[in-house]
C-alpha cells in the first residue's frame, strides 16, 4: 500500500514538474522573450533541461509501467524519450559552447539587409538577413520590436546596415543597432 502511495506520489510531482515547465516555456515562445539577449541565453539552458528531465519522467514511467504498456506504447514511448533526449542535450550543449561569448559576444556588421516575417507557426518568426562584409550570410531570428524598427526604417529606406552581437553557436542576438545614411 505504501508503495502504491509512493507511485502516486511520484507521478503526480513528475506530472507537475513536466505541467508547469511546459506553462513557462510556452509563456516564453509566446511573449518571444526567447528570441534575443540573456533571456535568450537562458531559455536555451531552460529548454535543454527540461527536455531532458521530460525524458528522465517519461522513461521513469516507461520502466514502472512496462507489463501494463500495450504493444505500440511499447514502441512509440521509447522513441519519444530518445527524440527528447537528443533534443535537451543539443540545446544544452548549443548553450554550454556559447557561455565563453555571453560577456563577449561575436560581432557582424550587415549589409544588403533584409526582413521577413513568417507567421506559419504558434509564435511569429521575425527574421533578420544580410551579408558581412567578407560576403558570409547571416539570418537572425529577431523580436518584435526589433523587426517593427527595421520595419519602419526599410518604409522610409533607411535600412542600409545594422551591427549585431550574437552568440556564434545559437545565433541568439545580444545587441542590435542599424546604420541609418
Amino acid at each position: 500500500m505504501a508503495e502504491r502511495k509512493l507511485n502516486r506520489l511520484i507521478g503526480y510531482l513528475i506530472g507537475s514538474f513536466i505541467l508547469l515547465g511546459f506553462l513557462f516555456l510556452f509563456i516564453l515562445i509566446f511573449t518571444q522573450i526567447h528570441r534575443e539577449g540573456l533571456m535568450g541565453y537562458i531559455f536555451h539552458w531552460l529548454m535543454g533541461i527540461y527536455l531532458v528531465a521530460l525524458s528522465i519522467g517519461l522513461l521513469m514511467n516507461l520502466v514502472r509501467n512496462w507489463s501494463k504498456k500495450k504493444w505500440y506504447l511499447k514502441i512509440i514511448q521509447p522513441l519519444g524519450i530518445l527524440l527528447f533526449t537528443f533534443m535537451g542535450i543539443g540545446y544544452t550543449v548549443t548553450a554550454y559552447q556559447d557561455l565563453p561569448y555571453v560577456d563577449q559576444p561575436e560581432y557582424v556588421e550587415l549589409r544588403n539587409l533584409e526582413i521577413d516575417a513568417d507567421y506559419s507557426g504558434e509564435s511569429h518568426d521575425f527574421i533578420l538577413l544580410g551579408n558581412s562584409s567578407s560576403g558570409a550570410e547571416f539570418k537572425f531570428y529577431l523580436n518584435s520590436t526589433h523587426y517593427n524598427q527595421a520595419l519602419g526604417l526599410q518604409e522610409h529606406g533607411e535600412l542600409e546596415t545594422a551591427n549585431v552581437f550574437y552568440l556564434p553557436n545559437s545565433n541568439i542576438v545580444m545587441a542590435l543597432a542599424y546604420n541609418q545614411p
